[in-house]
């Protein structure tokens, strides 16, 4: 049973939990599709606008394919740097933690679950959020590099 917020008490955006409700439903649903060349464009756009700072812009390129990609490890990532930009820290743990049930050694998502224990029990990181972009964008340049040739 959900009480109201008190004053002052933060409450997430509806958009959010409609986001991850709809995760939910989906994580244990048949496996993902294959990677096709658009998702990685969503992926890459998504940690380009991450990085420049715009969160919400983020959040738009993302949201319509969480029925799409709701298994997919660098979906669940970066939705979760997206909360954790916003600091919504309950919402980025869990996005952090469906990743990391999806795929265990996936890298960026668990560097993000630790800093979020290191931000919570030490009050600081030395870690970054990791977008888990960065295969990507080696692979693109190099996919770029070989059709010059």
């Amino acid at each position: 049973m959900t009480t109201a917020p008190t004053p002052g008490q933060f409450q997430t955006p509806p958009f959010w939990a409609s986001t991850w409700n709809a995760v939910l439903r989906l994580v244990n649903g048949p496996p993902a599709a294959p990677r096709s060349p658009g998702r990685d464009s969503l992926i890459l756009d998504a940690a380009v606008a991450l990085r420049a700072g715009r969160v919400d812009d983020a959040a738009a390129l993302l949201a319509p394919h969480a029925a799409a990609l709701a298994r997919d490890t660098a979906y669940l990532n970066l939705f979760g740097v997206a909360c954790e930009l916003r600091h919504e820290w309950r919402l980025a743990r869990r996005f952090y933690g469906v990743a990391i049930s999806v795929d265990p050694a996936y890298p960026p998502a668990q560097q993000n679950m630790r800093r979020l224990y290191e931000l919570d029990t030490f009050g600081r990181s030395n870690l970054p959020p990791a977008l888990g972009d960065a295969e990507l964008r080696r692979n693109r340049t190099l996919y770029r590099t070989h059709d010059n040739d």
